[in-house]
This record gives C-alpha cells, structure tokens and sequence, in this order.
C-alpha cells in the first residue's frame, strides 16, 4: 500500500517548513521496474534513484534560495526495483558528505535540516562509510560462497 505522508510545522523540530516523504508498506520484490522522474518544488527533492540534475556535486537546491525558488529535478533509476524501494523525500534538508572512504569510488553522507546538519554529521561520520563497505564485503563474499557452492553441486 503506497502512501505519501506530510509532516507539518508541528512535527518538524525548528518548525519552519513542511516535510513530504513516501513509503511502500507492502509488495513484491518480484516485480521490478526501472524509472526515471521530474519533480520541480522550492524544497529539495530526494528520490530513491541516480540524480541527473540538478548536478549531486553542485551546491544545495541549485544554489537557488531554498524554500523560494523552484527547482526541477531529475532522476533515474537504472536498477530494476520492487516498488517498495521506490521513495521520495522533500524539505528544508542540506548534504554534507562524510570523508571519503580509502580506494573506493563511492562517496556517501548526511541529509538534514542547516539547524541540525553539524550534530547528525557528528552523530553519522564515524561509522555509517565503514557500515556501507561492510555491508559490501558481506554482499560479494556471499554472493561468492553461494556461486561456489553452486559450481559443486552441479559436479555432483
């Protein structure tokens, strides 16, 4: 069941903007489905996909004034994905990315309100870069004891 849910002033910590994000409570990862989306809006817009433009290493929202000026975003998802996994976030939200990992091509970081950017970065740095690069190592070597032990049961 797809829902969009929208936290008012209230529920949001400085009270300053409205948030929008999405879920999927339930479905199948046996359809999958590969998309592409615009979404224009005065907030950031967050999707569950690869950012085409606005550029991702560029500044926040384009450099436009945040809650302001609008801004149109594009995206695309390559992967196919059951659509639980699709999401979209919008709000008063800034990126900070976390140091680079040593070797890897891959770069991650935080997304929060200005007011709450340095505690979340404090709170996410350390570990959240060593998280995705365990998780990684698990994926592959897995993926590579499942491949192997498939190669022995087909020489039985």
């Amino acid at each position: 069941m797809p829902a969009l849910l929208y936290l008012c002033k209230v529920v949001v910590i400085l009270c300053i903007h409205n948030y929008l994000y999405s879920f999927v409570s339930a479905d199948t990862p046996s359809v999958k489905i590969t998309y592409s989306a615009k979404v224009s809006s005065v907030f950031p817009v967050l999707l569950s996909a690869i950012r085409q433009s606005p550029p991702p290493t560029g500044p926040v929202h384009d450099g436009k004034v945040v809650g302001k000026d609008p801004v149109t975003y594009s995206y695309h998802q390559p992967v196919p994905i059951p659509s639980y996994l699709i999401a979209v976030a919008s709000g008063n939200v800034h990126y900070r990315a976390f140091p680079k990992h040593e070797d890897k091509e891959w770069t991650c970081g935080i997304w929060a309100e200005p007011e709450l950017i340095d505690s979340a970065y404090w709170e996410f740095s350390q570990d959240t870069a060593r998280y995705i690069l365990c998780i990684i190592l698990l994926t592959f070597s897995r993926l590579t004891i499942v491949q192997g032990s498939l190669r022995r049961k087909k020489r039985l």
